[in-house]
C-alpha cells in the first residue's frame, strides 16, 4: 500500500509545506482535490485488509508496515484528510489504535519518558 499512498499523498504534502514557507502562497485546491481521488484506491484497500483481518494491524502484529503507514497518517488531519479516516470504521480503529500507542507518542514528541534515577 505504501507504493500506492506516497505517490498520491506526497503532492498535498508538498503544497501544505509550501505554504507555511510562503505566506503569500495560498495552497492548491486542485493539488488537495487530487491527492484525496488518488488517495481512495489505497484507502479502500486498507480498510479491505483491516475489515478482513482478525487482527487490529495490518499484517495482523504491530509492525514496520504499521508504523510506515503512521508516517503518512500524521498528517491527514492538517491536510484537511481526516474525514478520508473516519468514513472507513475499520482504518479509523486502526489509527485510533496506533496513533495511541506509547512508543508513537515519543516518536512525534507528545510524550517524554524520563529514565528512573538510577540506584545509588
Amino acid at each position: 500500500e505504501q507504493s500506492y499512498l506516497a505517490p498520491a499523498f506526497m503532492p498535498a504534502y508538498y503544497d501544505e509545506k509550501k505554504k507555511a514557507k510562503d505566506p503569500a502562497y495560498a495552497g492548491s485546491e486542485e493539488v488537495k482535490a487530487k491527492a484525496r481521488a488518488d488517495l481512495t484506491f489505497t484507502l479502500d484497500l486498507m480498510e479491505s485488509t483491516l475489515s478482513s483481518a482478525n487482527a487490529p494491524y495490518l499484517v495482523g502484529v504491530f509492525s514496520l508496515a504499521d508504523l510506515t503507514m503512521l508516517c503518512y497518517f500524521q498528517w491527514f488531519e492538517p491536510l484537511g484528510f481526516a474525514d478520508e479516516i473516519s468514513k472507513r470504521p475499520a482504518l479509523a480503529t486502526w489509527w485510533e489504535l496506533c496513533s495511541q500507542r506509547e512508543s508513537w507518542k515519543f516518536s512525534i514528541g507528545q510524550e517524554v519518558y524520563k529514565l528512573p534515577a538510577p540506584d545509588a
